[in-house]
């Protein structure tokens, strides 16, 4: 029971921050908004974790996959991933990985 009240008020936590930040919501929820550019971005996703909004986030990055500047952020991200991955002795699995998603 705990768990579903522990929900319940992040919901509503959300809902309030969503009602008073709108224009920041109408941001993440708009994909190519004129306002969105790189420090946007860096600046919604600090606040969103400030706040816990983790789901949040991978929507903010959903939506807005296409901007320009995601490109360079997604290989980055996907370079120091497999770094990490390499580094703990999991190069296999990384390829089974890689290998199972390419179509």
């Amino acid at each position: 029971m705990t768990n579903n009240n522990e929900r319940i008020n992040q919901t509503i936590k959300f809902l309030k921050w969503t009602k008073k930040y709108r224009g920041w919501w109408q941001l993440i929820c708009e994909p190519g908004n004129e306002h969105m550019n790189l420090e946007m971005m860096r600046m919604l996703i600090n606040r969103l974790a400030k706040e816990a909004f983790y789901e949040t986030i991978f929507v903010l990055l959903e939506v807005h996959k296409d901007e320009p500047f995601m490109k360079c952020a997604n290989d980055m991200l996907l370079k120091e991933l497999i770094i990490s991955e390499w580094k703990r002795g999991n190069k296999d699995g990384m390829i089974k990985k890689l290998t199972a998603h390419l179509e």
